[in-house]
């Protein structure tokens, strides 16, 4: 029989609160408020299970900001970086991969490595 448990939480400020492993894991820690300390108790009972976890926020959405182009750019760094990989998958002509195709896999790699920190 599965358990479910609802409480409140938040996630803090604080820059350990959500850790990105080595191994491609998640780590995220949450505050929960007193009110809700019954309910959360009884995530003791399950530990080293595995989990579905559903999260809903109750604030307004945060979106990441909009950056303008420097003064002088006819690009966008986005625009920008489109271009270098469109000229990469251009010059790689024998390719199978569509431009789109090409795009979106350079794009994941790129945003693993800084996720990682790689780069």
């Amino acid at each position: 029989m599965n358990k479910s448990i609802t409480f409140e939480a938040s996630i803090p400020s604080i820059q350990r609160a959500i850790q990105i492993g080595g191994s491609g894991g998640v780590r995220v820690e949450f505050d929960i408020p007193e009110s809700s300390m019954p309910s959360a108790l009884h995530l003791v009972t399950m530990r080293e299970q595995a989990l579905m976890v559903t999260v809903e926020g109750q604030g307004s959405n945060i979106e990441a900001p909009k950056v303008p182009k420097r003064d002088g750019e006819r690009q966008s760094c986005a625009q920008r970086m489109r271009t270098v990989i469109w000229y990469e998958h251009s010059a790689a002509g024998g390719t199978d991969d569509t431009f789109s195709e090409h795009y979106h896999k350079r794009m994941d790699k790129l945003i693993a490595m800084i996720e990682s920190g790689e780069i």
